[in-house]
């Protein structure tokens, strides 16, 4: 039994109500513990795993001052999200109570909606809360938070603003675009797979829901890996039911179709005990950063479009139109975008943070060998991403 096999066979049993194997419980260990946790931890699902160990049985006991401090350590893991999940959900009411007191319709995204299909909800943990408005009503929608003490640390970007209330972050999306044409074509669509649910809060249909995880997750699969969670989350909705058919036609306008079969059948050797292929096993390597196609993860698209150096380079002096109009949001005006192009460098050049950000991005270029973007390209195609 190794580490992989062990924080998954845990987290599919607790995800699935399952009873761990009597096989595995004997080969259970503190050190298999540790480094399934340590691996688990690296996914923000410490204590996922922690409560999966416990509620099966196999939460070892420490034999010395370390391993005491390590289960310890661990034990707070799961504290720590239960009170994190405390804080958000006061915090998501809060936000709903502002939006319905000023009449904007708004849904909740991700992790706000997706909690309820995990055995507890504090499970699904969240860095921050998505929030979805009309492009038309995010300033109305600043000016109710900001009344209640939300401060806005942002201008308006790409899809979001970001606001703060203590220790929580908001993002207030306007859209819920990817920047990717094919998959923005069917998102940009979003308000129209939409019903009513509590005065001004409105409730994505299930297979819209299910079509922005598949979305989302693909993009960040292409653009340096996307961690375990989404794929517990996907297979949640996949257990509450949803209409195939309908995510599967979102899906082809997407240009995503080939992405989500691959993903629904992994699926199956996660967390159903299906057969894993050779395939499947580069997949589970790259998405948990792990074995010889782990090394991918923090690999981007630029890297797997651009072989050469030279081309590279250029790509990241001069970003293309769609890039930059994420980053300078009134660049989508053509004629303002050499100053834009300029306005980026003298970031980069004087401002120490994305100066520092900017170095960080070509030592990571650097390093990708022709190996490296082979495999890349490979995994893309074997994940119907290419």
């Amino acid at each position: 039994m190794n580490t992989l096999n062990f924080f998954i066979e845990l987290t599919s049993c607790l995800i699935n109500g399952f009873k761990l194997s009597d096989e595995i419980k004997e080969k259970a260990s503190f050190q298999l513990f540790k480094d399934a946790f340590l691996l688990a931890r690296k996914h923000d699902l410490g204590h996922l795993f922690y409560v999966a160990a416990e509620s099966l049985g196999v939460l070892p006991i420490g034999n010395d001052e370390n391993e005491n401090e390590f289960l310890k350590a661990a034990e707070k893991v799961k504290y720590r999200a239960i009170a994190r999940y405390v804080g958000l959900d006061f915090e998501v009411n809060h936000i709903n109570n502002v939006l319905n007191s000023a009449c904007i319709k708004h849904i909740f995204l991700k992790g706000t909606e997706l909690r309820s299909l995990y055995p507890e909800p504090w499970m699904r943990t969240s860095c921050d809360i998505d929030v979805l408005v009309h492009r038309e009503d995010l300033k109305n929608a600043i000016s109710s938070l900001t009344q209640e003490e939300y401060i806005c640390k942002s201008g308006v970007q790409f899809h979001d603003v970001s606001l703060f209330h203590g220790m929580t972050h908001l993002e207030l999306h306007h859209n819920i675009m990817e920047a990717v044409d094919s998959m923005d074509k069917v998102l940009s669509q979003v308000w129209n797979y939409v019903i009513p649910y509590d005065s001004y809060q409105m409730k994505m249909y299930d297979s819209f829901f299910v079509f922005h995880q598949i979305a989302h997750l693909a993009y960040h699969f292409t653009h340096g890996g996307s961690g375990f969670r989404p794929f517990i989350d996907i297979w949640l909705l996949e257990k509450q039911g949803y209409d195939h058919k309908e995510v599967e036609e979102l899906c082809k306008k997407a240009g995503i179709n080939k992405f989500y079969k691959r993903i629904i059948a992994l699926n199956q050797v996660l967390f159903s005990g299906e057969c894993c292929t050779d395939d499947d096993e580069k997949i589970i390597e790259y998405i948990l950063g792990i074995g010889k196609y782990g090394e991918l993860e923090g690999a981007n698209e630029l890297v797997v479009r651009n072989t050469g150096r030279i081309k590279r380079a250029l790509h990241y002096i001069f970003v293309p139109y769609k890039e930059l109009v994420v980053i300078y949001p009134y660049a989508k005006y053509r004629f303002l975008v050499p100053f834009y192009q300029i306005r980026r460098w003298i970031d980069r050049i004087f401002v120490q943070k994305k100066r520092h950000h900017a170095m960080q991005k070509i030592k990571k270029m650097r390093r990708y060998s022709k190996e490296t973007i082979k495999k890349m390209r490979e995994l893309l195609i074997i994940a119907g991403l290419e």
